[in-house]
């Protein structure tokens, strides 16, 4: 069988202001009014569900009720049968609990130079998340480093990391 991949990132809203980001660079009133309700997004997962699509992906961006959304979303999903995946920032990672990390399959979180300052430092950070999860869930843990030149300035500047 195939995999088809079914993604969505269904808001412009972010805490976070990093530069050249889609949600927070550029983004018009036009683009914000565009976004869809919640049951768009439900009867989406459903028609992605009908048509043989298996994962299920969303981004997980720090705004209020951001988290009660993604995980409405995910356990919708994984009722319907999908894999499921999230990509989020480190700090919004505490406010999941067991339901949620307990039906995610894959998080991805993302390494920026906004919130660290060395891959050292996101690595010791991280540490601990995966050691709590690891209690709870069989979740894969990706890291996602975003696209900047400081980034991938840390990882030439040591190799072993």
């Amino acid at each position: 069988m195939n995999k088809k991949i079914f993604s969505i990132a269904p808001s412009f809203n972010c805490q976070l202001s990093c530069e050249g980001c889609y949600l927070t660079t550029d983004v018009t009133k036009e683009m914000r009014n565009a976004t869809k309700s919640e049951a768009y997004y439900l009867r989406a997962i459903e028609t992605a569900a009908e048509n043989g699509y298996t994962d299920f992906a969303i981004t997980w961006n720090p705004f209020p009720g951001s988290y009660e959304m993604t995980k409405k979303y995910i356990l919708y999903a994984k009722s319907l049968g999908f894999n499921t995946s999230v990509t989020t920032v480190l700090s919004t990672l505490s406010d999941g609990d067991r339901e949620f990390y307990e039906n995610l399959d894959v998080l991805t979180i993302s390494v920026d130079d906004m919130r660290f300052v060395s891959i050292q430092d996101f690595m010791e950070q991280t540490r601990f998340i995966e050691q709590d999860l690891s209690r709870v869930s069989t979740t894969v843990i990706n890291y996602n480093l975003l696209w900047t030149p400081t980034v991938f300035e840390w990882l030439y500047e040591n190799e072993d990391a």
